[in-house]
């Protein structure tokens, strides 16, 4: 689901959609990323697990570009997504993260895209279980 715009206060898209790309390409090469391993990436790649408004502005700005297309509920790297990667590849997640964000940042504004909020929650919960053995009170912002 798309909405138009972004809110006020939401994530800068350019620099979350470096990320989520670098973290996406990392969960998913060549094909449909699980929505629990891009959690996973996206945390391993920013130490951060992703909240709601950074994968609609992030996601958003990646599929609006033409960098990820969602095959049913599931993002997938394209052509055009591999080959910025390539260019702004620095042999370091955090290095081409920064690059990516540089290179992303001059394309104008997208709509967000808007997944279903249990999707996030139980790609989260699974992840934390996975990761710590017991995934608590997990909750997403």
């Amino acid at each position: 689901m798309t909405t138009t715009g972004s809110a006020p206060g939401s994530p800068e898209p350019a620099a979350t959609a470096a990320w989520l790309l670098v973290a996406a390409d990392a969960a998913g090469p060549g094909g449909p990323v699980e929505w629990r391993d891009l959690v996973a990436a996206a945390d391993a790649a920013r130490h951060a697990i992703l909240t709601r408004d950074e994968l609609a502005v992030g996601l958003g700005f990646l599929v609006g570009h033409g960098f990820i297309e969602m095959q049913g509920t599931a993002p997938v790297v394209t052509d055009r997504g591999r080959a910025m990667l390539r260019q702004a590849d620095c042999r370091t997640w955090s290095g081409t993260v920064d690059r990516l964000r540089a290179l992303l940042a001059p394309l104008g504004p997208t709509d967000r895209y808007e997944v279903p909020a249990s999707v996030l929650e139980d790609a989260v919960a699974d992840y934390l279980r996975r990761s710590t053995g017991d995934a608590g009170d997990a909750t997403v912002g």
